[in-house]
């Protein structure tokens, strides 16, 4: 399989996420949550880290770049990710137990390295060993 069916075999495992899960997942977290492990390079790790002041916006309150702890100093986001991060952004302050003075975790079911990887293993899909 070349790298152009690669990363159509990831997109369309991301959208299955999304558009598919099976109750107790919340598609649009765990999506989230992948599509940033590809687009910026991070780690599983490094998702149950990011809190919402971990987003930092710039001067015009533009989203530009996530801070991660212990990751000097901080990852740029752009093109895609940009999009999906203000996306999810959105959707997460929506939910009804937001609060911001409380500076929550963007992922907060992933808190753990080994929830995520319980929620990718609900898809049996061989373009998961390329974003595990």
């Amino acid at each position: 399989m070349g790298l152009k069916e690669q990363v159509a075999a990831v997109e369309d495992f991301l959208k299955n996420i999304k558009e598919n899960a099976p109750p107790k997942i919340d598609g649009q977290v765990l999506s989230t949550a992948l599509e940033l492990i590809c687009e910026c390079g991070l780690q599983k790790n490094e998702i149950q880290d990011i809190k919402v002041d971990s987003l930092i916006y710039n001067k015009n309150n533009t989203l530009t770049a996530i801070q991660i702890p212990g990751n000097p100093p901080f990852i740029n986001v752009t093109g895609r990710a940009l999009t999906i991060l203000n996306a999810y952004v959105n959707y997460f302050e929506s939910l009804p137990n937001y609060v911001a003075a409380s500076n929550p975790f963007l992922f907060p079911k992933y808190r753990n390295v080994k929830a995520i990887e319980r929620d990718i293993n609900k898809w049996p899909i061989d373009s998961t060993q390329h974003i595990t």
